[in-house]
């Protein structure tokens, strides 16, 4: 198991949509639980596609900081 950096935005209807850097997916969602949600299962069917086709998986390479200004 990994630590995957997970980005969550606040669309301007409302809608919370969530990526993650490490990975070519992103879901939506009325809420952030339902994006969390969905998110942790995208990377786990993307995980396992990659690895029933025979690739890596990818290391975490994400670092993050929050500033304030």
């Amino acid at each position: 198991m990994s630590d995957y950096v997970v980005v969550y935005e606040r669309g301007a209807d409302g809608t919370i949509s969530a990526y993650t850097p490490n990975y070519p997916i992103a879901v939506s969602a009325p809420n952030r639980d339902e994006a969390k949600s969905k998110i942790l299962e995208a990377i786990q069917i993307y995980r396992e596609e990659m690895e029933s086709s025979g690739f890596t998986i990818p290391e975490p390479s994400v670092e993050y900081e929050t500033v304030t200004v």
